[in-house]
């Protein structure tokens, strides 16, 4: 069933347009009432309008669903609550499928790898950074099940383990902002 989703602010966006908000603010800044407020929406996984082609494209079997979180527009489709490093990954996707346009979005990123990569490579530093302002170890953690999330078949195996763990936690974010700008300028 549908439903608005109450979003934590710990996650680091406004809380009411879900722009970045300012260091030490629950707002941004730019957006000047609860009138310009973005709502955000949680729905059942089995809802998920794409599901069939996900399922087809990447070869996924229940089991592999039992815990992957989907984003179409403004709704997450998920069977379970999700936590403040879920919320900041899947707020990106958000804002990344509002940028390009959601059916243009997920047409690309079923079809082109690279452009994949550079999103989820996106969220999950965002989940990171969200991660290890409260906790450093936590954060470290969950940024090595994430790297074997993103190297698994339920993204095309686009990366392989280390590399995802290092780029995730910010080893290397020039080769990150090499891979999203050229992704960015592909789009433009």
């Amino acid at each position: 069933m549908k439903k608005e989703l109450v979003i934590m602010s710990a996650v680091g966006f406004c809380k009411n347009c879900f722009r970045s908000r300012r260091q030490g603010s629950a707002y941004c800044g730019e957006c000047r009432d609860e009138a310009s407020r973005m709502k955000i929406y949680k729905d059942d996984r089995n809802e998920f309008p794409l599901l069939d082609k996900v399922v087809e494209r990447f070869e996924l079997t229940l089991k592999d669903l039992e815990n992957v979180i989907f984003t179409y527009g403004d709704t997450l489709y998920s069977d379970r609550d999700l936590s403040l490093g879920l919320q900041a990954h899947e707020l990106t996707h958000v804002f990344q499928q509002l940028k390009m346009g959601v059916k243009e979005w997920w047409e690309k990123y079923l079809s082109d790898d690279e452009f994949r990569l550079s999103q989820e490579l996106e969220a999950y530093q965002r989940q990171y950074q969200v991660l290890k302002e409260k906790n450093v170890v936590t954060a470290k953690m969950d940024a090595t099940r994430t790297a074997g999330d993103l190297s698994s078949k339920m993204y095309g195996g686009i990366i392989e383990f280390e590399e995802a763990r290092m780029l995730i936690m910010g080893a290397d974010t020039a080769g990150l902002r090499r891979i999203i700008t050229a992704v960015d300028e592909a789009i433009v």
